[in-house]
């Protein structure tokens, strides 16, 4: 190689490795991957999310087999091969082919640059005998308290969680497979749309009230022994100490309580949700229990007793089957049989948007896009159905219902207290 070869050589291999350092700063990867990654996997779970929910409500309208598939994690892996080259570019010494390769006085500059990125998606059937029992697990009467604490509004959440309060039913067969007959809601929902008037004003709250009953007389503190203290905590009891010679066992009870703004005591919404409920009204506070000592309504008149407001809470399934409710179905599909009509007292087929209208709504459309107004659709029967995005009620209702999918479905542990059971379908996606 001639000296004047030599430097060209090397003045292309400086060049090509400043180009090639330049672009290896520019592409996504370190921690710009993350960056550029990151939102993108976060909206591809969300909406897959959304759209498995949906699927799984309108499957439970057609009174078919609902199937959960959960996002377990992701593992994004990310490779980036670079190289750069001069390749001599060899001239004849003369003009006769035949002759020997003398030298060279060029060379042909050459890089190369590539990526990979190979995710591993992880993903768990929700199908574990754990997961189906906290699915049909009624929520507890301290859950209710938890939404309405949280400012979510008690008409939607008593409206999806609540099957009776006081004997009051709230369309109790949605709470499962269509019936051909209407179910009694108006009663309820006249209640909650009182509770909710009473909520937003301040006029009534749900507080925790702790209450201690003492189960022992007065122990001797040199009595008392570490395994006596011990023993008791295994049935959720405690000693507290009575005075400065002596303990005493106790059980603690949490207790739920609607407590009464004196102010509104004798407001038109506080009177009829007594009348309803059939409570004695003037009182300050009512307790709450989702523990129905009586199932059957008494027919007998108010006593001092009726000052108890118990609810009959819904399970995860139950809510989800209420929600299908909401599904409009294609007519046609209700003439053929494949989608369960319930008739209402006049003959004609009942709408039932009139329970859950101002609630949720999933609508339909037959076309071959999805809806341009769709929050999230799905493809079902050679239909699209789905929420509206300009359906706020529906979209709020939708919202609730996968945060609460989310803490079922994410539960860390299984009943007997040990790690969760390996996922069962990795996919590698490749090269």
């Amino acid at each position: 190689m001639t000296k004047s070869g030599a430097l060209l050589l090397r003045s292309v291999t400086v060049a090509f490795g400043l180009f090639l350092i330049s672009t290896l700063s520019g592409c996504s990867f370190g921690p710009l991957a993350l960056e550029g990654s990151h939102p993108r996997y976060n909206d591809a779970v969300k909406r897959v999310a959304e759209e498995e929910l949906l699927l799984n409500l309108v499957r439970m309208r057609y009174n078919e087999t609902l199937n959960m598939l959960d996002v377990a994690s992701i593992a994004a892996q990310y490779e980036l091969n670079g190289s750069v080259a001069a390749q001599p570019f060899l001239a004849a010494a003369g003009s006769n082919a035949t002759s020997l390769v003398r030298s060279f006085a060029r060379v042909l500059p050459g890089a190369n640059l590539s990526g990979a990125n190979r995710p591993t998606i992880t993903m768990t059937p929700v199908n574990s005998p754990q997961a189906v029992e906290r699915f049909f697990k009624p929520i507890t009467a301290e859950g209710l308290a938890f939404f309405t604490a949280t400012s979510w509004p008690v008409s939607t959440t008593f409206r999806l969680w609540v099957e009776y309060i006081n004997h009051v039913p709230n369309a109790v067969t949605a709470s499962g497979p269509t019936r051909e007959f209407v179910p009694e809601f108006r009663d309820f929902r006249r209640l909650v749309d009182l509770l909710q008037v009473i909520q937003d004003r301040t006029d009534a709250r749900l507080i925790k009230v702790d209450k201690i009953t003492e189960l022992s007389d007065p122990i001797p503190a040199s009595s008392l022994t570490a395994a006596a203290v011990v023993e008791a905590a295994k049935n959720s009891y405690k000693y507290i100490k009575k005075d400065e010679d002596h303990w005493v066992l106790v059980k603690s009870d949490s207790k739920l309580r609607m407590k009464i703004n004196p102010r509104a005591l004798h407001s038109p919404e506080i009177l009829e949700m007594c009348r309803i409920l059939r409570l004695r009204p003037g009182l300050l506070e009512y307790d709450l229990t989702d523990d129905p000592s009586e199932p059957f309504e008494a027919p007998a008149p108010l006593t001092e007793e009726d000052a108890k407001i118990v609810v009959t809470p819904r399970s995860t399934i139950q809510v989800m089957q209420y929600m299908s409710h909401g599904v409009v179905v294609p007519p046609e599909h209700l003439a053929c049989g494949v989608a369960r009509a319930t008739i209402g007292p006049d003959g004609n087929v009942f709408d039932w948007r009139e329970v859950t209208g101002d609630l949720f709504v999933v609508r339909y459309a037959r076309q071959r896009h999805c809806p341009k107004e769709a929050h999230v659709a799905v493809k079902y029967r050679d239909c699209w159905f789905y929420i509206d995005d300009r359906d706020l009620a529906s979209k709020q209702t939708f919202s609730l219902m996968m945060q609460l999918i989310r803490l079922d479905v994410s539960h860390p542990l299984t009943s007997e207290g040990g790690a969760q059971q390996a996922p069962l379908l990795t996919l590698p996606v490749g090269r």
